[in-house]
């Protein structure tokens, strides 16, 4: 999925010009895995490196109720994200050096299926390195309506709002 995931990226920022977008503007945003995936992506270059390419590409990253710090125990769930390194290969506060694009780290208040742990835990390494994070916490939110709110009936969302507001600060000047 990984390597899926940085041809992907590699690929968008190559071809995007020719479909009228800006490869200085490619921001990654994931729900759940895929917001682990995206912030695996942009800070453990890896991936990247493996297409020529690194986490530069990436301005910025929004994550929607990610489980960035935790340990698989279910079966599904190891999995999905099974390493063959273990699981510090997947714990994504591991690989901040502080130099990772901004990220924007949403979580509902009422998510019940990942743990409000893991946007802290992050939080607090892309600090503790210095880097630049910031977090969101919505009330009445659960894990499946942080990424319901994107649904064009809810336009007018406050999470959209935030989402926004955070890719125009981190536009490119």
């Amino acid at each position: 999925m990984m390597d899926d995931a940085a041809q992907a990226a590699v690929w968008t920022s190559k071809n995007i010009a020719a479909y009228g977008g800006d490869s200085a503007r490619l921001y990654l945003m994931g729900h759940s895995s895929g917001a682990h995936m995206g912030a695996m992506l942009v800070s453990d270059a890896q991936y990247l490196r493996k297409h020529a390419s690194s986490p530069a590409i990436i301005r910025g990253f929004v994550g929607l109720a990610g489980p960035y710090a935790f340990v698989p125990e279910e079966r599904d769930l190891k999995d999905l994200f099974n390493s063959p390194e273990g699981n510090a290969a997947i714990y994504v506060p591991n690989f901040i050096t502080g130099k990772e694009p901004p990220m924007l780290l949403l979580h509902g208040a009422d998510d019940t299926t990942v743990g409000l742990f893991n946007l802290t835990l992050l939080e607090k390494a892309i600090k503790d390195k210095g880097g630049m994070v910031e977090t969101k916490l919505y009330p009445g939110i659960a894990h499946i309506g942080i990424i319901g709110d994107f649904a064009w009936i809810a336009r007018d969302s406050v999470i959209v709002k935030d989402t926004l507001a955070f890719f125009e600060k981190n536009q490119p000047r």
